[in-house]
């Protein structure tokens, strides 16, 4: 189970609630929201069982590939 602090910010970059990411509910605010592809949800119960260094290592990868896209976007 990631600590609360890497539930939030693991969520935040895969575009889901941290609720959503631990217990695979939608809350109230994130139903009606867009649905993520199986894809998506896989990865993020993937990520759900990995030791918390090793998410905080998939964190890191997320957040930099985002970096490196928006700004080839800049470009």
């Amino acid at each position: 189970m990631p600590s609360a602090d890497a539930a939030v910010r693991i969520a935040r970059v895969l575009g889901v609630s941290a609720e959503y990411l631990i217990t695979g509910s939608k809350t109230a605010e994130t139903k009606g929201s867009s649905h993520f592809s199986p894809e998506i949800r896989h990865m993020a119960r993937t990520v759900e069982n990995l030791k918390p260094d090793n998410q905080r290592i998939v964190q890191l990868f997320v957040e930099t590939l985002k970096k490196h896209e928006d700004s080839q976007l800049d470009t």
